[in-house]
């Protein structure tokens, strides 16, 4: 099963989230890393993350911080896998013409946008970058028909409606139904499950879906953040 880890630049310091990283970009089963930007109200985020988000500001790891170290340290590295992610009020108070020129230098396969849909989708010609659609159950034909003349990396599918690494999923004819949806609308696009996969039990569930992977974002950074091995965690997901 393909996996999409998410990483923070700064997690748990900087040497070692960049090694993170590298690696990850460098590995055939990872088709995308989603890397998040920093965020001063990550609201989409359940506890774990938002604990990561409040220590990279303590520390000094702001938006334009994370952008130019990617850059850096990064660049001409298989950067097309890089899917960010941020939230839109960060980005705003960024600079949209800011960001897009670090968008340029880096070349990221995707983005991630998280806020309010109409103005998510104001920005997208200025972006200049694939956004991401982020679907949950609830989501409608006319909800994702706005991203039909785009050609997105894959779908991001929320399987829980609440924040990151909390609640449970809804139940799995919901599911089914709108991914199916999904893939009528978006025929041969990846869709990749993401939002409370912490386990092996789980993403079984989601591949007898055929969902073609999922994202692996709080239970692998609680893993980082403690220092504990993360590679049989993820090969646990990758051999399903």
């Amino acid at each position: 099963m393909q996996v999409i880890p998410f990483l923070l630049p700064g997690i748990p310091d900087e040497r070692t989230s960049l090694q993170f990283l590298l690696d990850f970009l460098s590995h055939p089963n990872f088709p995308f890393v989603e890397v998040g930007l920093p965020s001063r109200n990550p609201y989409l985020d359940g506890a774990v993350i938002r604990t990561a988000h409040q220590k990279l500001r303590e520390s000094g790891f702001g938006f334009g911080r994370v952008l130019r170290l990617l850059e850096e340290q990064v660049r001409d590295k298989n950067t097309r896998k890089i899917i960010l992610m941020g939230y839109l009020h960060d980005l705003e108070e960024f600079g949209v013409i800011e960001f897009q020129r670090h968008i340029d230098a880096l070349g990221p396969g995707g983005l991630i946008l998280v806020g309010p849909h109409e103005k998510v989708l104001a920005l997208r010609d200025r972006l200049a970058v694939p956004l991401v659609p982020l679907v949950t159950v609830r989501s409608t034909a006319k909800t994702l028909l706005p991203f039909l003349g785009e050609r997105p990396p894959f779908i991001y599918f929320r399987v829980s409606t609440k924040r990151t690494g909390e609640g449970d999923s809804p139940p799995l004819p919901l599911i089914r139904r709108a991914l199916n949806t999904v893939r009528e609308m978006f025929p041969g696009l990846p869709v990749f499950a993401g939002f409370g996969i912490g386990d092996r039990k789980k993403a079984s569930l989601l591949k007898d879906l055929s969902f073609s992977g999922v994202v692996v974002g709080s239970a692998l950074l609680e893993r980082i953040m403690a220092g504990h091995p993360v590679r049989d965690f993820l090969r646990e997901l990758e051999e399903l």
